[in-house]
């Protein structure tokens, strides 16, 4: 595994993955997690109320593009993916480990 920088607007994470598109859906899972809530986060949040960002947080802005690469934040050198196909393919990558956790209850 290689160690890759990834960065979108204010996103930016140092994550070990096999190769760059491994790196950045894990970075847009981890960008998601503060605006999706599990079913059972979901059930606990409308007994509490509204939805608020934790004290001295700062909201993920995701960038039209991600950038990839094993040399550091801002290195010209990077792999480029649109934001839009890599949101496209974490959705559906859950769809299917949904549909596996479904048939295959542990």
């Amino acid at each position: 595994m290689a160690k890759y920088y990834v960065e979108s607007g204010t996103l930016k994470l140092v994550i070990q993955a096999d190769d760059p598109l491994q790196a950045s859906l894990w970075a847009v899972s981890r960008a998601l997690q503060q605006v999706i809530l599990s079913p059972r986060q979901d059930s606990e949040q409308s007994q509490q109320g509204s939805r608020e960002k934790p004290p001295d947080t700062e909201f993920l802005v995701l960038g039209r593009d991600f950038r990839i690469n094993e040399f550091g934040f801002g290195h010209d050198r990077c792999t480029t993916i649109e934001t839009a196909d890599l949101v496209t393919q974490w959705g559906q990558l859950m769809t299917t480990l949904n549909r596996i956790e479904r048939k295959c209850p542990a």
